[in-house]
């Protein structure tokens, strides 16, 4: 079965989602420039169950998740980018994965903590919408 990919990245996605979904690259593949330049008029998408829910569980919506990829574009770390999908018969996505550690207010020890975040998304193929696969604590 040919599956398309709907991330801007258009390059060839694995055959099947048990091969290595790493795509080999030194820098992101969704720019960061333009990312921040959708967000700016655009809330992000999110694209899987388990990414809701662990918004849910970090008590976000969807002005949180933006407000969050825009602090990681600008001070987090690109790890790597890789071939994402929503389940096995899904399209493809390009997505960018991205470390970010920030000072949290941490109420039951009264104090700021380092707060861990990974995060995993894309811009869509119509170059209009960010599209999220994964934001959790790490």
């Amino acid at each position: 079965m040919v599956r398309i990919v709907l991330s801007k990245y258009g390059g060839s996605p694995p055959s099947d989602s048990s091969t290595d979904r790493k795509i080999q690259t030194q820098e992101p593949l969704n720019p960061p420039k333009e990312v921040l330049d959708i967000l700016k008029g655009n809330l992000p998408k999110t694209m899987t169950r388990k990414s809701i829910s662990n918004l849910q569980g970090l008590g976000f919506d969807d002005n949180d998740l933006k407000t969050l990829i825009m602090d990681t574009l600008q001070n987090g770390r690109y790890i790597d980018s890789e071939w994402c999908e929503i389940n096995s018969e899904s399209p493809w996505y390009a997505c960018d994965s991205y470390e970010l550690v920030r000072k949290e207010y941490n109420e039951y020890s009264y104090k700021y903590l380092d707060a861990n975040y990974f995060l995993k998304f894309c811009i869509n193929k119509a170059g209009n919408l960010v599209c999220t696969f994964s934001c959790h604590l790490s």
